[in-house]
């Protein structure tokens, strides 16, 4: 190990997550290298994917709605989606049983139901706003 490697280690520190950082005292050639191990330690976490959680308000038409990510993914790929009823939106203490359709990077479309009416006429549409909560998670851009 040569004396700038020791001197770099010496000088880098971790997160209480253990991703590493350098210190303001580290001399200036070393910020390569800790850059370079904070990539590394990020890849080894999650290989570069994006990770949206998020709750939208979604206006269901012909019993689907849509909802756009704030920030899409990789262009060209499609992440993995999954949605429920959102905080405070249940008209009527309704629970909204979802099915994602139609992922893209940009966004998705959902189709609600209103449960516990379980009948035909039970599908969320004519305009009804429900609060929608979704994890999304894929390549980032």
């Amino acid at each position: 190990m040569s004396e700038l490697e020791i001197m770099g280690a010496e000088l880098m520190s971790v997160t209480t997550g253990g991703l590493p950082y350098p210190e303001s005292s580290a001399d200036i050639n070393q910020g390569a290298n800790d850059i370079k191990a904070l990539a590394l330690a990020l890849e080894s976490r999650g290989g570069g994917r994006l990770v949206i959680i998020g709750e939208a308000s979604v206006t269901f038409n012909a019993a689907v709605g849509n909802i756009a990510f704030p920030t899409p993914f990789k262009a060209g790929t499609t992440p993995r989606v999954i949605a429920a009823g959102g905080s405070g939106s249940n008209a009527n203490n309704k629970v909204l049983c979802l099915v994602v359709a139609s992922v893209n990077n940009a966004g998705c479309t959902v189709s609600a139901m209103k449960v516990p009416n379980a009948a035909a006429n039970a599908w969320a549409t004519g305009g009804e706003v429900f609060n929608i909560t979704y994890f999304a998670m894929g390549t980032a851009p």
